[in-house]
């Protein structure tokens, strides 16, 4: 079992760094959605960590609607996970993994 003790200073730290290097539109899916799973939770879990996650997630968005074919089925498994530990309805999101990765897999 985890503590999933967050710290509100680390997380400031982290997501400076990821917006500064515009990380969300460059980094590795896998990278990406291990990201977004750390955020979920703790954006979850904290108040004032949950404007910091909101963020992340529409950077997120503007990623997957720009380069859906970088990310594989896995990825967009993870990333919807991610979504709905949050709570992160992002429709749009929601329809593009849909239709262009998790449909195609299926049939």
């Amino acid at each position: 079992a985890s503590i999933r003790a967050w710290q509100r200073l680390v997380f400031l730290s982290l997501i400076r760094k990821v917006r500064a290097e515009t990380a969300v539109h460059w980094m590795r899916p896998p990278d990406l959605v291990r990201l977004l799973t750390v955020f979920s939770r703790a954006g979850s879990g904290s108040k004032e960590l949950s404007v910091l996650t909101t963020h992340l997630f529409n950077e997120m968005q503007d990623r997957v609607l720009d380069d859906i074919e970088d990310f594989g089925v896995e990825d967009c498994i993870g990333l919807l996970s991610s979504m709905a530990r949050f709570g992160a309805l992002k429709t749009s999101v929601l329809q593009v993994i849909g239709r262009e990765k998790v449909h195609p897999a299926l049939a």
